[in-house]
């Protein structure tokens, strides 16, 4: 759905103050990166279904979802270390993130 998005995290650290920043610019949703000071990627599928719910209550939908993947510095990192394990687990690096199904 074409629209004004952005990334909410910007404007606050909680849900609250994403949401109210969203609808304070008159956005029709957010690019979701930062819900309540984790990533995305950390949160259970529990948060994600309270999320998508309290964005829905508001009007709001989720564009696209920011990735702490390659947030590395480009001179000082080791870029092979951070796409093999982006969290730092050792576990191989790319995840998917808690998508909440109908």
């Amino acid at each position: 759905m074409p629209g004004i998005y952005a990334f909410a995290d910007e404007a606050s650290s909680s849900l609250v103050g994403q949401i109210a920043a969203m609808l304070r610019n008159h956005m029709q949703g957010l690019e979701i990166r930062g819900v309540d000071g984790q990533n995305v990627s950390d949160i259970s599928i529990e948060k994600a279904r309270e999320v998508k719910k309290r964005l829905a209550d508001n009007g709001l939908a989720t564009w696209s979802v920011g990735s702490p993947i390659g947030k590395i510095d480009i001179v000082k990192d080791d870029f092979n270390a951070g796409a093999a394990d982006p969290h730092g687990g050792g576990g191989g690096g790319l995840r998917r993130p808690a998508v909440p199904r109908e």
